[in-house]
């Protein structure tokens, strides 16, 4: 008995460890940029896995390591806001700790425990790091994008 009690603790304690380090890029909307506080400085992503074609889905299977980021941003020019969309394609990082991918020149990467984005120069010098959040996933992301937009236009 105490044996079996031994291997069910065992089985157990290998599958939790199993779900901590097994690595895959999930959809999540997030918004950034709270450490500044200023209304019109968040960043929302959306991040989704990699997507292939019905053709594609039969010939290969998909990488779960691979996804897509959009960031949009929200530029006042004049007395009105608009958003600027970014997408770049993203990949976990070796340790699974991240999601990374670029954005012209620069390097962006994101925390996935901590939801810390960060903006690198091509050189490797930090430029940018703001603390997200997670948007609420009951609605979709442009719904989301356009309430925000909405509220920056309002005030």
């Amino acid at each position: 008995m105490r044996y079996l009690f031994a291997i069910l603790f065992v089985c157990i304690f290998n599958l939790a460890i199993v779900d901590m380090t097994r690595g895959e890029v999930r959809e999540m909307m997030l918004v950034c940029g709270l450490e500044h506080g200023l209304k019109d400085s968040n960043i929302y992503i959306h991040i989704t896995p990699e997507n292939l074609s019905m053709e594609e889905r039969n010939s290969q299977v998909r990488d779960k390591t691979k996804g897509q980021m959009i960031i949009v941003l929200f530029p006042l020019d004049k007395s009105s806001f608009y958003t600027i969309e970014h997408t770049t394609n993203i990949s976990e990082s070796i340790d699974k700790k991240y999601y990374e991918g670029s954005l012209d020149l620069d390097l962006i990467t994101l925390d996935r425990e901590t939801l810390v984005l960060r903006l690198f120069s091509f050189d490797g010098n930090l430029l940018s790091k703001d603390e997200c959040g997670i948007l609420d996933s009951n609605i979709l992301f442009d719904d989301h994008v356009q309430q925000r937009l909405d509220y920056l236009q309002e005030t």
